[in-house]
């Protein structure tokens, strides 16, 4: 049932073919930590919604332990976690979208959201990246 409501969204204007190339040169940075409920809520979401968009997601564990969607973790080192959160309370989960190329960091949430709440989120971030990104400022 979440798969087709996801399905439908696409469909409905989710992550549109236009933005499937976004994902060329953007992943999506997860951070969670193994304990964390709103975690393990997060996961199978994200999950479902980067298979559908095409999205890579990287994995970045706080306790350096894998969650079920997840077993290939990458830790969440200090730098990585002072570049993301700048200096803002750490909460997670929390999504990111990194450019390959550059590692400029977009916020994307921080706590779990559901199938709808992501879909509608990228459709309306990609777009502002995708112009921000063209006019050169990255």
């Amino acid at each position: 049932m979440k798969s087709m409501l996801a399905g439908l969204f696409l469909l409905l204007g989710g992550v549109s073919h236009a933005h499937a190339a976004f994902f060329d040169d953007h992943k999506v940075m997860f951070f969670f930590a193994s304990t964390c409920p709103h975690c393990h809520k997060q996961a199978p979401v994200l999950k479902a919604w980067a298979h559908d968009a095409g999205a890579e997601i990287e994995a970045y564990s706080f306790d350096d332990q894998p969650l079920p969607e997840f077993q290939d973790i990458i830790p969440a080192t200090q730098d990585l976690v002072s570049a993301a959160f700048k200096g803002e309370q750490i909460r997670y989960p929390a999504l990111f979208i990194v450019h390959d190329k550059t590692g400029e960091l977009y916020p994307v949430s921080v706590g779990a959201l559901s199938e709808f709440e992501l879909a509608q989120r990228m459709q309306v971030l990609i777009p502002k990246i995708i112009k921000h990104e063209s006019r050169g400022v990255s």
